[in-house]
């Protein structure tokens, strides 16, 4: 009895240890207490009821074709049910195919994946990173940092990476916490099995954009629209063109192991399993010849090689340097990078939190700031409305007061105009005396060559 109760007690422990290792930021990081006050500030410039606030927002482009930047962040930001999320993604969409999409807040990005990750709706939220012209959905250090975690937790490593790579391609490279995450992350995707070193498809989301077409469709009847095919000239920036997994990552650990203090051990290596992913075979060769190689790095490394189908020169020499390395109990450079982790986690959280908490008041200034501008312009073009209406009542009035005078000017005004006309009418020549006129002129040319 006594052991069957010492192996439940086990295996409880190391779950327990598993669970907590995959949550690598404190729940405190979250700022979720912060990131609720959001309401109350909302509540003091007059804006409740997220139902309401989102249909009215809806009504603004519906009826005008546009709603302004902060209408759109208020709408996002008190947005907590899972049945607003579609209206919130249209109301995005929206606003990033109109002229003022550059003036989108970055509130909205921060408030659009927060809610996203709330109602694990994780797999929208790629879909929405990975088509920035038609979202406009960018990550900040901070959330990067909670989407990563939240990845990790759930044991969804591809998913973890892939933020990684978003975060690299975004050049987002100040905040030390979310370097070694990206690493982290980036490394435990490379010590996947070849099958699992994939990322998935992410879901459609045409029926946001369907349903926005069908809208324009009825607006616009009489519009039409052409197609032609086109050949689009092969280039390839190896940035913003990437699509190959192995290739982002590769990027990924090239990149993110410049940002981070590592010794030359462990940068070597990092940076050779980081060449070999991204396909560049004469750095890995120079890394090969002048790094000591941890064996696991090397079964990574041989394990991308088997992996191509078409062998050049270099992939061979590699794959004989990489099958001569010697194979040992090394730990996981995973491993590694989280204790490097563990020891600026405390520092680099608090720090990333200030920044972060700073970051909420400034964009709760600035939303004050934008609705008030918002409140006085309009209160301004009503005035301006008013104005033009009573001064077209005063011009009304006064021609109404002054008509028996007024009409003698125009009389007079009418009689000068008739003279005027007249006169332009005897200055003008008829048809015929044009054509006497011509015809004289041609005999007289002619005679005068006669003679």
């Amino acid at each position: 009895m006594l052991v069957d109760c010492l192996v439940v007690l086990m295996r409880r422990s190391v779950r327990y240890l598993l669970v907590a290792q995959r949550h690598l930021l404190s729940k405190k990081f979250a700022l979720n207490e912060e990131w609720n006050s959001r309401h109350r500030a909302l509540s003091e410039l007059g804006i409740e009821g997220g139902y309401e606030w989102i249909t009215a927002v809806q009504k603004k482009f519906i009826s005008a074709g546009l709603a302004s930047a902060v209408d759109v962040d208020a709408a996002v930001c008190i947005a907590e049910e899972l049945d607003q999320l579609d209206d919130v993604l249209k109301i995005v969409y929206k606003l990033r195919h109109i002229e003022i999409t550059g003036r989108m807040l970055p509130s909205t990005e921060y408030a659009l994946i927060r809610l996203l990750l709330k109602h694990h709706k994780t797999d929208i939220l790629l879909a929405i990173l990975a088509d920035p012209i038609n979202y406009g959905i960018f990550l900040n250090e901070h959330s990067a940092c909670l989407v990563i975690d939240n990845f990790l937790e759930a044991d969804k490593i591809t998913d973890a990476a892939r933020i990684a790579s978003c975060v690299m391609l975004q050049e987002m490279f100040q905040s030390t916490l979310l370097n070694w995450l990206c690493i982290y992350s980036s490394l435990r995707w490379t010590e996947l099995s070849v099958e699992q070193r994939v990322f998935e498809e992410l879901p459609s989301l045409d029926y946001i954009v369907g349903t926005e077409s069908n809208i324009k469709n009825v607006d616009d009847e009489h519009e039409m629209i052409f197609k032609f095919p086109y050949l689009k000239n092969e280039y390839n920036d190896m940035h913003f063109d990437l699509t190959d997994p192995d290739q982002l990552i590769g990027k990924n650990l090239l990149w993110f192991s410049n940002c981070v203090p590592l010794n030359e051990k462990e940068a070597g290596n990092i940076r050779l399993i980081g060449s070999v992913f991204f396909g560049n075979y004469i750095l890995a060769k120079q890394l090969l010849e002048t790094t000591n190689i941890f064996s696991s790095v090397a079964a990574i490394c041989q394990s991308k090689l088997q992996q191509i189908t078409i062998k050049t020169d270099d992939v061979r020499k590699l794959q004989t340097i990489v099958d001569k390395v010697e194979r040992n109990t090394d730990e996981k450079l995973s491993d590694m990078i989280i204790k490097h982790l563990r020891t600026v986690q405390n520092a680099e959280e608090k720090n990333l939190m200030e920044i972060q908490r700073n970051i909420f008041l400034n964009w709760r200034q600035n939303r004050a700031d934008l609705i008030k501008a918002q409140v006085e312009t309009f209160d301004l073009k009503l005035r301006l409305k008013e104005t033009c209406e009573e001064r077209q009542k005063l011009r009304d009035r006064w021609e109404m007061l002054n008509f028996f005078e007024n009409r003698l000017k125009w009389e007079d005004t009418a009689a000068v105009k008739a003279e005027f006309l007249k006169a332009e009418e005897g200055k003008r020549k008829s048809k015929e005396d044009l054509e006497r006129e011509y015809i004289s002129e041609v005999f007289h040319k002619k005679s005068a060559k006669k003679s």
